[in-house]
C-alpha cells in the first residue's frame, strides 16, 4: 500500500512523462539525422525504416522514464515529505499518508478532509469538518502529543512512521 499525498501542490503525473517523451522524439530524430547514425545499423536492417523508428521510440521511452523519475525525486525532496498514518475514530478507518512537513496542521486537515470527501462518504466528513475543531494527536508508545492547528507538522513533532489520530472538540461547546 503506497501512501496518499495530502498537499496543496500535487506531484507531476504521467502527463509530464508523456510530455518528456514527445519532446525527446524529435530531438532524438534530429540527432539521428544530423550524425547520420545509419552506419551503426547492420546492413541487412538498414533498408527497413521501421527498425530506425522503433529504436528512436525505445530510446525516447527509456530516456523519458529516467528523466521523469529524476524530476519526480527532485520535486519530492523540495516538498520535504513525512510519511505517517492516521486513524479516524469516527469510522475506525486507517489512512496511510504523506504530507509536507512545513504544512500547517490546519491546512493538513483541510486537504485531508477534501481527500476523504472525494473518495469516501462526503456528507459524513463534511459534517465533521463543520461541527468540530480538529486536532492531531500523535501516539508514540505511552506518550500522546496533541498538535494545534497553528503549528506545522514538523513543529508539532510529527516524524516518519508516526501513528496519529484526529480528535475534535465540538464547536457547540465553545
Amino acid at each position: 500500500m503506497s501512501p496518499v499525498l495530502i498537499s496543496p501542490k500535487k506531484l507531476p503525473g504521467k502527463t509530464t512523462q508523456l510530455v518528456f517523451f514527445l519532446t525527446l522524439l524529435p530531438v532524438l530524430w534530429g540527432v539521428y539525422e544530423y550524425f547520420s547514425l545509419t552506419q551503426y545499423i547492420p546492413f541487412e536492417l538498414m533498408f527497413r525504416e521501421y527498425v530506425v523508428y522503433a529504436v528512436v521510440l525505445i530510446v525516447a521511452g527509456l530516456l523519458s522514464s529516467v528523466i521523469y523519475k529524476r524530476f519526480l525525486q527532485s520535486q519530492t525532496k523540495k516538498m520535504d515529505l513525512i510519511t505517517f498514518s492516521v486513524n479516524l475514530a469516527v469510522d475506525n478507518s486507517y489512512h496511510y499518508l504523506r504530507a509536507p512537513g512545513n504544512m500547517l496542521t490546519s491546512d493538513f486537515f483541510k486537504y485531508f478532509f477534501i481527500y476523504l470527501m472525494k473518495n469516501f462518504q462526503q456528507e459524513k466528513y463534511r459534517k465533521i469538518l463543520q461541527d468540530y475543531f480538529l486536532r492531531l494527536e500523535i501516539r508514540r508508545s505511552d506518550d500522546v502529543v496533541k498538535v494545534l492547528g497553528r503549528y506545522t507538522l514538523f513543529e508539532g513533532g510529527l516524524k516518519d512512521g508516526d501513528i496519529c489520530q484526529v480528535i475534535g472538540k465540538s464547536k457547540k461547546d465553545v
